[in-house]
């Protein structure tokens, strides 16, 4: 995922608080009520499994097919007691993932509910940032054919230096025509 924060805020109905990136894979989640609340308040919380790394260089990081693939065996699914008005968790950085047959991409985001008596009292959603780029399980509008790979003609003469300089990746680029002066292989 790409993360241009390191603390995030956030403020709801019933709560508030601030999400950490701890640089390590991981997010902590603080928050503290508005109101006051009972002893038996907790907060559930769960969000899609982290991005796949296991695999391939090309297969990492791909975003899930479907919710029910990026929720299966969530290892970022809990729920937390609160001390007084506060809570806190650590999460692992969620993945996206595609909804309607793989037309819409969801970004990264975290699901919580707030729970007192047995009773819910707020639900809500916090998006976390944008998806990985050039990850995509579908074909972007900008390749218009198989010759989009095919840019050899139109390149300048340069030093193998220059090649690996200007092929490298711009990841704060939105637009997935990332190629630019690299030669298609």
């Amino acid at each position: 995922m790409y993360f241009d924060w390191k603390t995030k805020q956030f403020d709801e109905d019933k709560c508030q608080g601030i999400i950490v990136n701890k640089n390590n894979g991981k997010l902590k989640i603080i928050g503290e009520f508005k109101d006051t609340v009972g002893n038996g308040a907790q907060v559930m919380y769960w969000a899609a499994n982290p991005y796949n790394t296991r695999y391939s260089y090309h297969g990492s990081g791909i975003a899930y097919s479907s919710p029910e693939q990026a929720y299966d065996k969530s290892v970022n699914v809990g729920m937390v007691g609160c001390s007084k008005k506060n809570f806190d968790f650590t999460i692992k950085i969620p993945a996206s993932y595609y909804v309607s047959h793989g037309l819409q991409l969801i970004p990264p985001h975290i699901h919580m509910k707030i729970i007192e008596n047995g009773e819910t009292i707020d639900y809500f959603s916090i998006k976390l940032g944008e998806p990985l780029r050039h990850r995509l399980l579908h074909n972007p509008k900008e390749r218009t054919s198989c010759e989009f790979y095919n840019n050899r003609d139109t390149l300048p003469f340069r030093s193998q230096e220059q090649i690996l300089r200007d092929s490298a990746l711009n990841v704060a680029q939105k637009q997935c025509t990332f190629w630019g002066l690299k030669p298609a292989q």
